[in-house]
């Protein structure tokens, strides 16, 4: 016996009012008023057991949201599309909401409290049964989690933060994490420990380091980040641990074990909001090296970093004031004025 709703989305295709998938699978999708679907009582809106749980402030928010824009502009806000599963061995009326069920809570509430039209996008996708319809769901959410760190003003900005990610997770690819894809859509996938790093937070420190500049190119912003890293370095190396956020010795191994396709170790994973910032690096950095050329040998994706061409220890000798011969007196100031 097929369900009711199967039978619906089918009649919404016949009057051009739904479009079903053109592979032939049952997955259906258009647009509804919500105040239609609800009316009817023998149509039920059951979030699925594995889903997350329901914050009913995010609820009351939401309908608050909604009801000072619609006072304002006469429209509701814009719910995006809600995915459900049903089953097709259930002869009950029930969409089981796969992804959206705070949207249609809030939906559900606004149409108590309005009899405008409520119109969302809705994606249903007919299963066979119970045990599909949780293979879905689960397939479903380990898609790419949501992070808003992953988020850029403009696209010129997201276009060159992936360049320099690549480049990066390409010199020091073993200090990078993968993204938990076990996380549920919609929430913020947790981040590795100390010293590691992952894109989000690579991405944050990005974000924080204002590097991400109009006209800025990719080699520059690597640049900047090398020369930081390798500030970082110099500090560890002098034991001044209280000014790169206190990290332990295991930490500290950890960095010195992860393999490179450079000369440096990355020490840029010991950056974490509230422990080791871009700002307190950027503050210090002057007082640690002159302000010299940052040139990276062997193209932007790689190869040794230097300052004005010259070598770590070339680049200290030079900087050492000659010593005056013994017995010699100091040279005095030619006067250009009497």
């Amino acid at each position: 016996m097929a369900s009711p709703l199967k039978l619906l989305m089918e009649e919404g295709v016949k009057n051009h009012t739904v479009v079903r998938s053109p592979d032939n699978q049952l997955v259906y999708t258009g647009f509804a008023n919500f105040h239609t679907l609800a009316k009817n009582e023998e149509n039920v809106f059951m979030p699925m057991n594995s889903n997350r749980a329901m914050n009913l402030k995010v609820v009351e928010q939401r309908v608050q949201e909604n009801l000072n824009h619609f006072a304002d502009t006469g429209r509701w806000l814009d719910f995006g599309q809600i995915n459900f599963l049903v089953i097709d061995s259930e002869p009950r009326k029930v969409f089981y909401i796969m992804d959206g069920q705070h949207r249609c809570a809030t939906m559900m509430e606004l149409a108590k409290k309005s009899s405008h039209p409520i119109y969302f996008q809705f994606r249903v996708k007919v299963v066979e049964d119970e045990n599909q319809a949780n293979r879905d769901l689960e397939h479903f959410q380990r898609s790419y989690p949501v992070d808003p760190r992953s988020f850029f003003q403009t696209q010129e900005m997201t276009r060159l933060a992936t360049q320099v990610l690549n480049a990066v997770r390409n010199q020091w690819y073993t200090i990078f994490r993968d993204v938990d894809l076990s996380v549920a859509v919609a929430k913020r996938s947790p981040d590795p420990d100390r010293p590691f790093l992952s894109d989000f937070l690579f991405f944050w420190l990005l974000k924080s380091s204002g590097l991400l500049k109009e006209g800025n190119s990719s080699a520059a912003v690597l640049a900047k980040l090398l020369k930081v890293n390798s500030a970082v370095r110099r500090l560890v190396k002098k034991n001044k641990l209280d000014k790169v956020g206190n990290p332990s010795e295991a930490m500290l191994a950890k960095i010195t074990k992860c393999k490179s396709d450079c000369d440096e170790s990355c020490y840029l994973g010991l950056f974490r909001p509230g422990k080791l910032e871009w700002k307190q690096v950027e503050e210090m950095i002057w007082g640690i090296q002159p302000h010299a050329p940052l040139r990276i040998s062997g193209g932007s994706h790689g190869g040794n970093t230097t300052r004005g061409g010259t070598s770590g220890k070339g680049e200290a000798s030079s900087r050492r004031r000659p010593k005056a011969d013994a017995g010699s007196a100091p040279k005095k100031r030619a006067r250009t004025h009497e």
